[in-house]
């Protein structure tokens, strides 16, 4: 029944069946009192062999609809133990090594407005752990330099970048924002402060922090950075000279 399946391509096939026998095999493995786990076994031998031989020879990581939509498919019918095997033995290292042969040169040709990233990448965080999320955003999102610039008012790139703020983990978030944007940002609010401040810097400050998420301004180098910038316009109100950041 299951020779010569694809289940990447054809998800459908033999699900009603399994459906049906699921039942059974609960049965027969209460019946056996434990001492073969009967629904683990079928699945093993009917299911993953054919999930592994797709996932590895035909699968690729980009292409995330196929393996996603299968698993969210039979979820319901495959044990959690037979889950997170197909997991742990076959999309995970299939990501590992495509993430160890990804070449970050070819970020170059990659925008933050182009949305194809976030949507291949984010349908995958909850299937990987902590740690194998956190290198994959490392490669793909926070060693790409991505260019806002405060001093332009253009809201659209910093929307952009704000995309992934629910994807990628929020100290890597943080630790990117610090590096390509708190460091134009304090530069604009420094040259504003001493050539004419006024009170639209209060305004364009409370602005600017308005438009991160919470969990951003929770982070402690976040908050550094706006209490900086708070102490820079505090300091020119009262008159006193301002050293110029970084």
């Amino acid at each position: 029944m299951f020779e010569g399946w694809d289940p990447l391509h054809n998800p459908l096939h033999g699900f009603k069946t399994i459906s049906q026998w699921k039942p059974l095999l609960v049965q027969g493995r209460e019946e056996l009192g434990g001492v073969q786990d009967t629904l683990e076994t079928a699945y093993t031998a009917f299911i993953t062999p054919a999930v592994r031989m797709s996932g590895i020879n035909t699968w690729e990581p980009w292409i995330y609809e196929p393996m996603l939509g299968f698993l969210e498919m039979w979820e319901t019918l495959l044990p959690s133990v037979v889950l997170q095997s197909i997991v742990d033995a076959i999309i995970i290292p299939k990501w590992s090594s495509a993430v160890e042969s990804w070449d970050p040169r070819v970020l170059h040709a990659w925008h933050a407005s182009d949305a194809s990233a976030f949507t291949i990448l984010s349908p995958w965080k909850t299937v990987f752990s902590s740690a194998s999320w956190e290198k994959l955003m490392r490669w793909f999102i926070v060693l790409k330099e991505l260019n806002i610039n405060p001093a332009e008012q253009k809201l659209d790139r910093f929307h952009w970048v704000m995309t992934w703020a629910s994807t990628i983990p929020t100290h890597l978030m943080a630790d990117l924002m610090e590096r390509s944007f708190f460091v134009k940002w304090l530069q604009v609010l420094y040259h504003w402060l001493c050539s004419r401040p006024n009170f639209e810097v209060a305004e364009w400050f409370l602005g600017w922090k308005g438009l991160f998420p919470q969990d951003l301004l929770s982070n402690s180098g976040i908050q550094y950075q706006f209490l900086i910038g708070l102490d820079m316009i505090r300091k020119a109100g009262n008159g006193v000279e301002l050293v110029h950041p970084g």
